[in-house]
């Protein structure tokens, strides 16, 4: 009887063996997190502007576009705008275009950083 109940016990133990091993290539894999961008920045530098002047700059990288308008303050004959992109996806890599406008006048650039500002400059004079 103990040898029935050892070989019992045995046979169990190698059909686990033999179930799990034929079930380990049929896992689902994990899916990827969505790859998500945050704080691309473009920094529009703008010259031929007036004090008080109102500066409206726009950007677009990949299908997102952001504005931002500032007024240029007293004495200054520059301004520079910080467009922030947050949440891209998909996430753009260096060498991507970029375009926009600064009150009607367009501009074109490339990111060279994800990290650093991207520096484009415009005039409007």
């Amino acid at each position: 009887m103990q040898k029935l109940v050892s070989a019992s016990i045995i046979a169990v133990i190698a059909a686990s063996m033999m179930l799990a091993v034929s079930l380990t290539p049929m896992t689902v894999e994990a899916k990827k997190p969505v790859e998500k961008c945050n704080n691309v920045k473009i920094r529009v530098n703008v010259t031929g502007v007036e004090a008080g002047q109102k500066v409206t700059a726009s950007a677009t990288l990949g299908n997102k576009t952001v504005t931002k308008t500032q007024t240029v303050d007293e004495n200054e004959t520059s301004i520079t705008v910080p467009l922030n992109f947050k949440k891209l996806n998909p996430c753009p890599k260096v060498g991507d275009e970029f375009s926009g406008d600064v009150n009607g006048t367009t501009f074109n650039g490339e990111i060279k950083s994800l990290k650093k500002p991207n520096k484009v400059n415009v005039s409007l004079s």
